[in-house]
């Protein structure tokens, strides 16, 4: 269960990262034609290191359930 939810997770956070990675470029191009601010600018490299984060932690909890089945089925094998 923990590991479908964080697998789950994982393809969210990563569609994440590619929309915030795309709005934080349209920005950087707006700023550069000033048709943005540097708040504007600023704001979309937040929302993308959010992004990234994020994707970085659903990768960690998948590593932790992969772990976690590991643990439970080198114990049911003891048996």
């Amino acid at each position: 269960e923990n590991y479908r939810v964080a697998g789950e997770r994982l393809g969210v956070s990563k569609k994440a990262v590619e929309q915030a990675d795309e709005n934080y470029r349209i920005t950087e191009n707006r700023f550069r034609q000033r048709m943005a601010t540097t708040t504007d600018l600023l704001d979309a490299r937040f929302l993308l290191t959010r992004a990234r984060i994020e994707h970085n932690n659903a990768r960690y909890d998948i590593y932790l359930s992969m772990a976690e089945i590991d643990r439970v089925v080198e114990r049911r094998e003891v048996y």
